[in-house]
Parts: structure tokens; sequence; C-alpha cells
């Protein structure tokens, strides 16, 4: 049995989860911390972060590996997912970009 806890300080305002563009579940978490946190699925294993100067009001999937940002201060931010050549996967696997 899996048993997964998340801090009530950090509070949860969205979850969305999505596929990276290796093809691997990532749930995105957006937090009241003014961060978007990334777990890889099913382990849960955090990804990384994303950070804003306010708090994250929304978060949006879209096809095609993007997903959406948008802070209380109105910032809307476009994310997609990089495709690295093979060379290049092995020393940075993860990354994101904004567009």
């Amino acid at each position: 049995m899996l048993q997964i806890s998340f801090c009530p300080a950090q509070g949860l305002l969205a979850l969305a989860g999505m596929s990276d563009a290796g093809g691997k579940p990532v749930l995105l978490c957006a937090c009241i911390d003014s961060t978007v946190r990334l777990y890889e699925l099913p382990s849960f294993t955090e990804r990384g972060k994303i950070f804003s100067r306010r708090e994250f009001r929304t978060l949006q999937t879209a096809p095609g590996g993007l997903f959406f940002t948008g802070d209380a201060a109105g910032m809307l931010t476009v994310w997609n997912w990089l495709d690295l050549p093979k060379s290049q996967q092995e020393q940075v696997p993860d990354l994101m970009e904004s567009c």
C-alpha cells in the first residue's frame, strides 16, 4: 500500500496530470507557497519545482506537452516539455522551457 502525505502548510490550489516529452506520467501541484511541484508517477518522486513571484491561481494542461500557469499578479506563462537529442538526454533528462 502506498501512502502519500502532503504538508497542510503547503496547501494545494490545483492539481493536473500529464505526460512529459518522454511519455512518462507527471503530476503537477500548484501550492500556496508560490510553487508548482512536479512529481513522477507512480512513485511520487519529486521531479522539480517552478517558482513564481506571486501565488499561483491556475494550472491547466494542453495537448502536445504544453501546460499553463497563472499567478495572482495576472501573469500567464506557457510551458513546454523539451525533447532533447539522445546525446543530451543522459545529462539533462527532464527539461522544461517557458514560452
